[in-house]
């Protein structure tokens, strides 16, 4: 089997979201056949809720490691979430990691069983070094933005050599756009686009229907929209939902 390292960023600020996602994992996997690496800050090391997202995913697998940061930047957003990716690229890279990793965040949901399994057979299959979704983005964004599309997802499957592919990634000069934004010039040059994960950013008042999901995505008026995925067969994530609705719809679609 084709393994990915399953990259779990814990900040102060997501760590309650990330016990109820490993909580969803457990939903639809008793096990994962992948290592999972859990990456803290500082703040959130020191919290109880760090021990219970361990113990949950203790059920899941055993090939499980942690690691805190060796700094705190906890300034906010992008910075702080850059802090985050960017010295997770070095850790990965100062342990001698050799395996593509899905950098998991905290509103990630899965949508269906053995959902790693699919995206990591995916990955290798297509050969490309970067795979994930594209960001939808409003067209008064992409008129007024320096960053022409398409551009990644940050939650997204990176290879292990990234620092090599992006020499921009360094922990000394942190970014002030986030950082997806900011390699996409390096990400859209060897990237596979998968329709298995999905993004919406700030998605409320998601149900689905007769295999069709239904939301809206945007948080200024002039940027919400509504919009539909067909999850009929192919959809194992979806990242963006900050309401709690899209999990409730998977809930009642998986028991009725």
């Amino acid at each position: 089997m084709s393994k990915l390292l399953l990259v779990l960023p814990v900040s102060h600020v997501d760590a309650r979201e990330m016990l109820n996602t490993v909580k969803r994992i457990k939903f639809f996997n008793d096990k994962l056949h992948h290592p999972i690496l859990v990456v803290a800050t500082q703040l959130a090391s020191k919290m109880e809720v760090l021990d219970d997202i361990l113990l949950e995913l203790s059920a899941l697998t055993t090939n499980i490691s942690t690691h805190v940061l060796s700094t705190e930047y906890e300034c906010g957003y992008p910075k702080a979430s850059n802090h985050l990716f960017i010295s997770t690229c070095e850790y990965l890279e100062s342990v001698g990691n050799t395996l593509p990793w899905y950098f998991f965040e905290a509103d990630n949901i899965p949508m269906k069983e053995n959902w790693l399994d699919i995206i990591a057979e995916e990955y290798y299959a297509n050969g490309k070094a970067f795979m994930g979704p594209i960001v939808s983005r409003s067209e008064r964004t992409i008129r007024t933005s320096k960053y022409k599309d398409p551009i990644l997802n940050g939650s997204s499957i990176y290879p292990p050599e990234i620092l090599e592919l992006i020499p921009i990634l360094d922990g000394k000069n942190i970014p002030d756009a986030a950082w997806d934004l900011v390699i996409s010039p390096y990400t859209r040059e060897d990237l596979h686009v998968t329709n298995r994960i999905h993004y919406y950013w700030n998605c409320r008042k998601m149900i689905i229907k007769d295999n069709t999901l239904l939301g809206v995505s945007g948080y200024r008026d002039w940027e919400k929209h509504e919009f539909t995925i067909d999850v009929s067969n192919d959809s194992c994530i979806f990242h963006g939902c900050k309401d709690g609705s899209l999990w409730r719809a998977i809930k009642l679609r998986q028991h009725s």
